[in-house]
């Protein structure tokens, strides 16, 4: 349980990433300590929930119900194309602003899609240790989002703009655009 209630405060830490004065989203080595956490965080608790599916015999319904998670994660990377996608929340001096595709509906749709995955998986088998686990990945995106969002804006003029328009991890209603 301590490694959960540190992971949960880490994730909703409002540390500013990037504390130069000058407008520059790429962080020291320094700053980088936090969105690595996060990157690995992400990997383990993943890896948990995936890896502790009882496999055999094959669960049919979870796999169903994850599959809309699958497509969402496929068409997000189709559309940010394969070899500018990052684990990493910070941008790289290649970063281009995607908003075509899934990015239309949701800013971090690679996020939707592996916690609708990971959480259709929660029911082969069901456990309440499971669900934490989820709720704990849940965070550690949150919090990885909250880093790209403040980068992105920091490198884009129309993030913002953007942003007000398109739900983070949810689309916004569509009266509310």
């Amino acid at each position: 349980m301590p490694v959960t209630g540190c992971l949960a405060l880490a994730a909703t830490k409002n540390t500013p990433i990037f504390s130069r004065d000058e407008i520059q989203p790429w962080p020291t080595e320094d700053e980088q300590m936090y969105p690595r956490f996060l990157v690995v965080s992400q990997f383990v608790l993943s890896a948990v929930l995936v890896l502790s599916v009882d496999w055999w015999p094959v669960p049919k319904w979870p796999l169903l119900l994850a599959s809309p998670g699958i497509l969402l994660i496929g068409w997000s990377v189709g559309a940010m194309g394969l070899s500018k996608t990052r684990i990493h929340p910070t941008p790289s001096e290649s970063t281009r602003l995607v908003t075509p595709g899934p990015y239309r509906f949701v800013r971090h749709p690679m996020y939707l899609g592996l916690l609708w995955l990971t959480g259709a998986l929660l029911t082969a088998p069901p456990s309440l240790w499971r669900v934490g686990v989820w709720f704990v990945l849940l965070a550690v995106l949150v919090a990885k989002s909250r880093i790209e969002d403040r980068a992105l804006k920091l490198l884009f003029s129309e993030y913002a703009h953007y942003a007000s328009n398109v739900g983070g991890l949810l689309p916004k209603p569509f009266g509310k655009r």
